[in-house]
């Protein structure tokens, strides 16, 4: 009686398991923009962009996460990858940790993160590569790399092979004039391998290539700036005066941004010293109406 009655439960435990089993999607990665959604009360717009160069604040994946990227490859911890609210996906990019001057190549695969004032989520793995400090946020520069995510692109729409291939590296570092920064970073610093010399006649375009690929670690001068909530790019002072008009509780001013070689004008709120007093003033402002307001690092 005792086995037949634990019959039934072995069954329901095997056909759950294989149920779980059936709803894991298989990784696809894929090239795509995606459609606008909104995230944490804020309207994003993804679009392709040929080149893109922005500073401002960035989060680490929390501890669980799993399932798929947005493009469609499997997540994985120990990727030299992030998460971008509005790129085109995937691409490559130089992520630069601004406080010590560490910076590391990314595949930016992913939406997020939903904070509105952070443009990028990395992985635990490029988070230790780039010397976050644990629990912080961190200041950030994020510049498009064209050339290899033109190629990439190009892989992505060509044979499974080359779709299988251009997954988000886990492993292997290639470490490029890497001293040890200025400050010490309160998270472990990923070790690093040298990759294998090519011949000599290929050197030139060997380097060129391990300069922008996943994982390629660097050390810069530092560069921090300070925190302000920015919002409008307008042609005229006139129209940034008359939104500086509209949020004078928040103490704006009006300043003058270059961008593609012409002067625009922007309304600039703070500085701040830290990024959780930048954020509060972000979400005062997006409260009150000023929709296109982020925070940006000068």
């Amino acid at each position: 009686m005792r086995a037949r009655s634990t019959l039934p439960l072995l069954l329901a435990i095997a056909l759950t398991s294989c149920k779980q089993g059936a709803q894991a999607p298989a990784p696809q990665p894929h090239a795509m923009i995606g459609a606008p959604y909104r995230a944490d009360g804020v309207w994003r717009y993804p679009r392709a962009r040929p080149t893109y160069l922005a500073r401002g604040l960035a989060s680490v994946y929390p501890p669980g996460t799993r399932g798929l990227t947005a493009d469609g490859e499997a997540y994985s911890p120990r990727a030299f990858a992030a998460a971008h609210p509005t790129l085109q996906l995937p691409v490559i990019a130089r992520v630069t940790n601004l406080a010590n001057g560490r910076q590391v190549v990314l595949r930016i695969n992913d939406r997020g993160p939903a904070d509105p004032g952070q443009i990028l989520r990395v992985t635990p793995r490029a988070a230790a590569a780039l010397g976050f400090a644990r629990g912080a946020l961190a200041e950030v520069r994020v510049r498009l790399l064209t050339a290899p995510t033109l190629a990439l692109s190009a892989s992505l729409g060509g044979s499974a092979a080359g779709v299988a291939a251009s997954a988000a590296p886990v492993g292997a570092v290639t470490a490029v004039a890497l001293p040890q920064p200025g400050a010490p970073a309160s998270m472990p610093v990923a070790a690093a391998t040298t990759a294998p010399a090519a011949p000599a006649a290929a050197a030139p375009a060997a380097a060129a290539g391990a300069a922008e690929r996943p994982g390629t670690i660097r050390q810069v001068p530092p560069a921090p700036g300070r925190l302000y909530v920015q919002a409008g790019a307008f042609g005229g002072v006139a129209d940034a005066d008359r939104l500086a008009a509209r949020y004078i509780g928040l103490a704006p001013r009006v300043v003058g941004i270059e961008r593609h070689g012409r002067t625009l004008y922007a309304i600039r709120i703070g500085p701040f010293d830290r990024p959780a007093d930048a954020e509060a003033v972000l979400r005062r402002a997006l409260a009150a109406g000023l929709g296109e307001a982020r925070i940006v690092v000068e």
